[in-house]
C-alpha cells in the first residue's frame, strides 16, 4: 500500500502525506531504496550459488526445531475452535468492506494521477539538467578557454545523446504542463504520450551508444588526470544528488517503467466511454513495446554470469578400445563459468593457510568459447566412469565429470538452454542486420 494512494476517512483538503511527511525526504528515501534494490539483486546473483546448500540445511533445522517446539498435534487440536472463529470473522469483515464506496470519484483520481505524472516528469528533467549543468557546460567552457579537460570528440560521444533526450523531454514536459493548466474532466494526455512515443528514436540512439559512452568515460578517467580530478570534484556531491555521472545516465532506462505505472493508473480511473481511454491504451502498448526493446538491448550489452560448475577434468587412457571398457585418469580440477554468451574454462586449485580451517580457491584461465561454437556430448555411465560429458570447442576439448548425478543433469540442461538462447539471438541479429529499430517513427 502506497502512502500516496487513497486514504480512508473524511475527505482531506490537502494530500494527507503532505501533512505527515516531507515530500523531498520521501523522494530521497525512494531513490535510495531503488539503489539498495539494485545492489541486492547483484548480491543475490553472486552469493546464491555459494549459500544455496547452506540455506537448505539451516532452513531445514529451523523448521524442524519450530515444529518440534510449538506445533504438537495436541496444540493444533486444542486451537481448532479459535482458528475457525478467526476465519469466520475475516470472511464476514470482507463481506462488509466489499460494499464500501470509494471516497473520490474517477475525475478527482485522474487529476491526482496527472499531477503526479507532471511532478515526476519535472523531477526527471531536473536530473537530466544536472548532467548538462554540472558536467557538459564546464567541460565545454574549459574547451573554449584553451584549458581543455576533454577533447570535443569525447564530449560529443559522452553527452550528445543525453542532451537530445533532455530536449525531447523538456518539450514533453511543456506539453504536459500546458494540459494540466487547462485540465478538466473531458481532457486527456493520451495523445501527448502518442506524440512522445513517435519520437523515441532519440532514446534508441542513446541506448545503442550506451556501452560506448560508459567505456569512453572509464577510458578517459584512466588516461586523463584532469578528467579524473574533474569527476572527483563533481561526482556524488549535493548538486548531483550524491550520484555519479554513470548513475545519472541510468535514469533514461528507468523512466519507462515509471511511465507504464502512471499510464496504467490513469487508465484505471478513466471511464470506458471517455475520449482519452483509447489513446491511453495505445500509449501503454507503445511504451511497453519500447521498454521490451530497452530490456533486450541492455541484456545483450551486459554479459552476465549464469552459473559456475566445478568439475573434474579426465583423460582417456586408450580411445581404441570399446567405449564401455575405457579407463579415465583424473588430471586436474576445473571450474566452468557459464555466461549468457560464452563459456569460460579455468583450472582450480586449493591452498591452505597454517592454523586456519578455511581454504582459498585459486583459478587460472584456460580458454573461452562462444556458446554458439560449443558442442556437448554425453558420456553414458559405465563401470569406470560416472556423471561425465564432453565439451568441444573449435580448438579445445574437455572430458568432464561432476561429483553427483544431479549436478551433471542440471548443468547440461542450463548449458543447453544458454546455447539455444545465444544461437536464437545471433539468428535474430543476422535477420535484422542493416535495419534500425524505431517505434512509431
Amino acid at each position: 500500500m502506497s502512502v500516496l494512494s487513497d486514504w480512508l476517512g473524511r475527505q482531506w483538503e490537502t494530500s494527507p502525506p503532505s501533512i505527515y511527511f516531507s515530500e523531498s525526504k520521501l523522494q530521497t528515501w525512494s531513490s535510495f531504496t531503488d539503489f539498495l534494490e539494485d545492489t541486492l539483486k547483484s548480491v543475490r546473483k553472486q552469493l546464491s550459488p555459494l549459500f544455496k546448500e547452506l540455506q537448505k540445511n539451516v532452513s531445514g533445522r529451523m523448521i524442524g526445531q519450530f515444529v518440534f517446539d510449538t506445533m504438537s498435534v495436541a496444540n493444533i487440536l486444542n486451537n481448532q475452535e479459535i482458528i475457525q472463529a478467526l476465519a469466520d470473522g475475516l470472511i464476514e469483515l470482507s463481506k462488509e468492506n466489499s460494499e464500501r464506496k470509494l471516497q473520490l470519484d474517477s475525475a478527482e483520481k485522474r487529476t491526482r494521477v496527472i499531477r503526479e505524472l507532471l511532478q515526476s516528469e519535472r523531477r526527471y528533467v531536473q536530473m537530466l539538467e544536472i548532467v548538462r549543468d554540472v558536467y557538459v557546460r564546464p567541460l565545454r567552457a574549459a574547451l573554449s578557454s584553451n584549458r581543455a579537460i576533454l577533447s570535443a570528440a569525447n564530449i560529443q560521444i559522452m553527452f550528445s545523446d543525453i542532451l537530445q533526450i533532455l530536449c525531447l523531454n523538456r518539450r514533453f514536459l511543456d506539453d504536459l504542463r500546458d494540459r494540466v493548466q487547462e485540465w478538466g474532466p473531458a481532457h486527456g494526455v493520451g495523445e501527448i504520450f502518442i506524440k512522445f512515443g513517435s519520437q523515441l528514436n532519440t532514446y534508441t540512439n542513446f541506448f545503442n551508444n550506451y556501452p560506448v559512452v560508459l567505456k569512453t568515460i572509464e577510458k578517459c578517467r584512466e588516461m586523463i588526470p584532469a578528467f579524473r580530478a574533474f569527476l572527483k570534484r563533481h561526482d556524488k556531491t549535493i548538486v548531483t544528488n550524491m550520484l555519479s555521472l554513470p548513475e545519472l545516465l541510468l535514469y533514461p532506462s528507468q523512466r519507462f517503467e515509471e511511465y507504464i505505472h502512471l499510464l496504467y493508473a490513469l487508465r484505471l480511473h478513466t471511464p470506458a466511454e471517455h475520449i482519452d481511454r483509447g489513446n491511453l491504451t495505445i500509449a501503454i502498448d507503445q511504451i511497453k513495446n519500447y521498454k521490451g526493446y530497452i530490456d533486450q538491448t541492455l541484456s545483450e550489452a551486459n554479459r552476465y554470469l549464469i552459473r559456475v560448475q566445478d568439475v573434474a577434468q579426465l583423460h582417456c587412457c586408450d580411445e581404441d578400445i570399446s567405449f564401455y571398457l575405457r579407463l579415465y585418469e583424473h588430471t586436474c580440477d576445473l571450474s566452468l563459468f557459464l555466461f549468457n554468451d560464452a563459456l569460460l574454462v579455468s583450472s582450480r586449485g586449493t591452498s591452505h593457510t597454517p592454523f586456519e580451517r578455511t581454504s582459498k580457491s585459486t583459478y587460472q584461465f584456460i580458454a573461452s568459447v562462444a556458446l554458439h561454437r560449443l558442442i556437448i556430448e554425453d558420456i553414458p555411465d559405465s563401470k569406470f566412469i560416472k556423471n561425465a560429458f564432453i565439451l568441444q570447442g573449435p580448438k579445445h576439448e574437455w572430458i568432464c565429470a561432476t561429483e553427483v548425478e544431479d549436478d551433471k543433469f542440471l548443468w547440461l540442461s542450463i548449458l543447453q538452454n544458454a546455447i539455444k538462447s545465444s544461437m536464437e539471438k545471433r539468428s535474430s541479429k543476422k535477420q535484422n542486420n542493416g535495419s534500425s529499430w524505431m517505434i512509431g517513427g
